[in-house]
């Protein structure tokens, strides 16, 4: 089941484009180590070297809540997806019109933290979306 990841939320008080950064790096690993797919959304104008289909931001005048409810309403199966979010509010509207089951914010910090060794920490380039699904396909025998 893939998640969707309310970014500011989950970052807390540490925002800011290197925070950003980081946990899109960090959410890039745990994809590719459980193998689901990862969608942040974070409020505001998109930050610049955070490319991908999986990294969303709100733009101007639209919230990274609103984003994620039209998000989901695209998706055929949203009862599939796992909402990332402590935000009550949007959690209770996704899950009520939406189906979507929610995990709370310190869970998946905990999973994200099982990466993170201190020689790593915010390092290295942002691996690419196109290279992830590749290693995939090479574990599969397919690429």
């Amino acid at each position: 089941m893939p998640w969707i990841v309310d970014g500011d939320n989950l970052l807390g008080k540490e925002r800011g484009d290197v925070a950003r950064r980081d946990l899109v790096r960090r959410c890039r690993e745990l994809a590719v180590r459980e193998r689901k797919r990862i969608v942040l959304v974070f409020d505001g104008e998109p930050v610049s070297g955070l490319p991908g289909r999986d990294v969303l931001f709100s733009g101007a005048g639209r919230t990274a809540d609103d984003l994620i409810e039209d998000r989901l309403k695209g998706e055929r199966d949203r009862s599939g997806w796992i909402l990332v979010t402590d935000d009550r509010r949007l959690k209770d509207r996704c899950r009520h019109w939406h189906g979507v089951r929610n995990e709370r914010r310190g869970a998946f910090l905990e999973r994200l933290e099982e990466l993170v060794t201190p020689d790593r920490a915010g390092t290295g380039p942002l691996p690419d979306v196109s290279d992830i699904e590749k290693k995939w396909l090479e574990e599969e025998g397919e690429g």
